[in-house]
C-alpha cells in the first residue's frame, strides 16, 4: 500500500507539497513556467529541497502518477553529470535506482547531462539542461529554510596535454594568425532549431550575436567572427555568426582541469618571476600608484609600461590582468609634437580610444585602460501614442486584425502610419499583443469570433534567412511547431503570420489576406 497526502504540518503551509515515505515532494503543474534545469534548481533551493533524487519503482511510479495530472510530457529530475563524468544526485544521495527508456542514456549531440523523467511509463531520458521543461522537488520534512548551494571549489591541479590553464579565459587574443573565416564555438541548434544551447550543457545566460544574427533556420552551428577578418563590419568582429555544420573552420576546445596534475609552466617563457608571457612579451601588473611612478617603477624592473599594437594584446591584458571597471596605465603619453606616442617607441599602430575621446584636457596627456562593462540600458523618456493605439515602454501598436490584406498591402498600410509590421522581441511582448491587440479592428469581421491569425513583421527579404522589416534583431522566435515549413531556398513561403490562438508563428505565402499589427516608436 502506498501512503500519499498532503500534511502542512511536515511539508509547510503550501498545499501543493505531497508528504510519502518521510519525505516531501512537489510537482510543478500546468500553472507553473517551465524551466531549465538551472532554473527549477533554485526554485526547488528556495523552497528547502533539491530536484527529486528517486531511489525505487514505488517512488518513481509515485511521481509519475502525480505528472499525469498535468499536461507536460517531460520533468527535470535531480540526476546529472554536470560536475563528474558519472550520473549523480543533486542532493548528494546515492545512486541506487535507475528506470531509463530503451536505448538511453545516449548524450545525444555530446550534449545530454541532465535527466527528465517522462510522462511514457515514468522512464528516464538525458537531455540538454538549457531545454525547458516540468519539474520535481523533494525534501525532507520540517525543512522549510532555503538551501544555499555552496559553489564548486576551484580544481587544484593543471591542465591536460595540449591545454593551457589561464586566470580567465581569453579566447580572442590567442586567435592572432588564425585564419579569418572564425572558429566554431560550442553553441549550437542541432538539438532543436532555432534553440541555441551549449555543447557542454552549461547554461546559457550570455550571448554576442553579430548584428541580424542568428539569421537562418537552416543553420544549426555557431562561429565566432575573428578580430582580424576584414570582410565584415568592424562592430561584427569578435562576435557571433550561425552558419551551416559542413563549413571547415578552427576551433578552440576548453576542458576541465584535472586535480593532482601539476601545473605546468608556459613552454619556452624566458620571463622573470612575477610576469606571465604573451607572444614574445612578458607582463606584470603593479599596485596602483600614479603615471609617472608607474613609468619609473617599470623601468626599474627593466621595462616599460605596456603598449598595445593590436586588438588581440589588448584582449590578453584585459582578460588577465583588469577587473571588470578597473583601469590600469598604458605607456602612452600625448607629445610635445602634439601626437600620441608609446614609451617604448613602438609606432602607434591600434588605439581604441572611449567614448569622446581622446579630449587633451588640462592636465592630461597620460593614457590608461579600462575594463568596462557595458553601461546599463537607459530608456528614452516615454513618448505619447495617438488615440487608438497601445502603449508598451517606448513602443506603439496599432492594428486592424479584421483587415483582409496580403503581407505586402498590410506592410504598405502600416507605414503609412509611419510604423512597421510589428516586430517580436520576447515572450512578454508576444502576450502583450495576444491580451491587447485582437479587439483592435477598423474592419468588420466576415466572421463571428476572432481571425485565427494575422500578419507580423518577418519576411525572407532578399535572403533566404527570416527578418524583421523594422531591422531590429532577430533576438526571439516563437515558431509552431515544424515551422517554418518553406525549403531552403524555396520563395513559396516568404511572410510570417501569428496566431491568435496560442502566438505561434508559421510561414506563409505572402499574397493570402490576413489582418495585421503595426508597431512603431512612441
Amino acid at each position: 500500500m502506498v501512503l500519499l497526502f498532503s500534511c502542512a504540518s511536515v511539508c509547510g503551509t503550501d498545499l501543493s507539497w505531497i508528504f510519502y515515505n518521510g519525505s516531501c515532494y512537489y510537482v510543478s503543474s500546468s500553472s507553473d513556467s517551465t524551466k531549465d534545469i538551472y532554473d527549477a534548481t533554485q526554485f526547488c533551493n528556495a523552497k528547502g529541497g533539491y530536484l527529486a533524487s528517486i531511489h525505487s519503482l514505488d517512488e518513481n511510479n509515485l511521481l509519475l502518477t502525480q505528472m499525469t495530472k498535468n499536461n507536460i510530457e517531460s520533468y527535470w529530475i535531480g540526476l546529472n553529470e554536470l560536475s563528474t563524468s558519472t550520473f549523480s544526485w543533486f542532493d548528494n544521495t546515492v545512486v541506487d535506482f535507475d528506470f531509463w527508456a530503451q536505448g538511453e542514456p545516449n548524450d545525444g549531440y555530446g550534449a545530454e547531462r541532465c535527466v527528465v523523467m517522462t510522462d511514457r511509463g515514468g522512464l528516464w531520458n538525458d537531455d540538454n539542461c538549457n531545454e525547458k521543461y516540468g519539474f520535481i522537488c523533494k525534501k525532507s520534512v520540517l525543512s522549510h529554510q532555503p538551501i544555499t548551494v555552496a559553489p564548486t571549489p576551484l580544481v587544484q591541479g593543471g591542465c591536460n596535454h595540449g591545454f593551457i590553464g589561464v586566470p580567465h579565459k581569453f579566447i580572442i587574443a590567442n586567435t592572432k594568425g588564425l585564419d579569418s573565416s572564425g572558429l566554431w564555438i560550442g553553441l549550437n541548434s542541432l538539438r532543436r532549431r532555432r534553440h541555441f544551447s551549449w555543447q557542454d550543457s552549461s547554461q546559457f545566460t550570455y550571448q554576442n550575436w553579430a548584428m541580424y544574427q542568428p539569421n537562418s533556420y537552416s543553420q544549426a552551428c555557431v562561429k565566432q567572427n575573428l578580430p582580424g577578418d576584414s570582410r565584415i563590419p568592424k562592430s561584427d568582429r569578435g562576435k557571433w555568426d550561425d552558419i551551416g555544420c559542413t563549413n571547415l573552420l578552427g576551433y578552440i576546445c576548453e576542458g576541465q582541469k584535472v586535480s593532482g596534475l601539476p601545473i605546468a609552466t608556459p613552454p619556452g617563457s624566458l620571463c622573470k618571476s612575477g610576469y606571465f608571457p604573451y607572444g614574445q612579451g612578458c607582463y606584470k601588473m603593479f599596485s596602483k600608484t600614479d603615471w609617472q611612478t608607474a613609468a619609473t617603477n617599470c623601468s626599474y624592473d627593466g621595462g616599460s609600461l605596456t603598449s598595445i599594437i593590436d586588438v588581440y594584446e589588448e584582449s590578453f591584458i584585459k582578460s588577465v590582468f583588469i577587473n571588470v571597471n578597473q583601469s590600469v596605465w598604458l605607456g602612452m603619453t600625448f607629445s610635445a609634437q602634439g601626437t600620441y606616442t608609446w614609451l617604448d617607441g613602438w609606432p602607434v599602430l591600434y588605439t581604441n580610444w572611449g567614448s569622446g575621446q581622446p579630449v587633451k584636457a588640462i592636465g592630461g596627456g597620460c593614457v590608461a585602460m579600462i575594463n568596462a562593462t557595458p553601461p546599463p540600458k537607459t530608456n528614452p523618456p516615454p513618448g505619447t501614442c495617438l488615440t487608438g493605439q497601445q502603449h508598451r515602454g517606448i513602443y506603439c501598436y496599432q492594428g486592424d486584425v479584421g483587415a483582409s490584406k496580403s503581407w505586402p498591402e498590410a506592410n504598405y498600410m502600416c507605414q503609412k502610419l509611419g510604423m512597421n509590421l510589428v516586430s517580436i522581441h520576447s515572450q512578454d511582448e508576444s502576450k502583450f499583443i495576444l491580451n491587447n491587440m485582437l479587439t483592435t479592428t477598423t474592419t468588420p469581421s466576415r466572421y463571428s469570433r476572432t481571425p485565427n491569425s494575422f500578419w507580423i513583421g518577418m519576411n525572407k527579404g532578399t535572403s533566404d534567412g527570416f527578418t524583421w522589416t523594422d531591422n531590429t534583431p532577430l533576438n526571439f522566435l516563437n515558431w509552431s511547431p515544424n515551422e517554418p515549413s518553406d525549403p531552403m531556398n524555396s520563395t513559396t513561403e516568404e511572410c510570417v503570420e501569428m496566431y491568435t490562438g496560442n502566438g505561434k508563428w508559421n510561414d506563409v505565402t505572402c499574397f493570402v489576406n490576413r489582418g495585421y499589427i503595426c508597431k512603431g516608436i512612441a
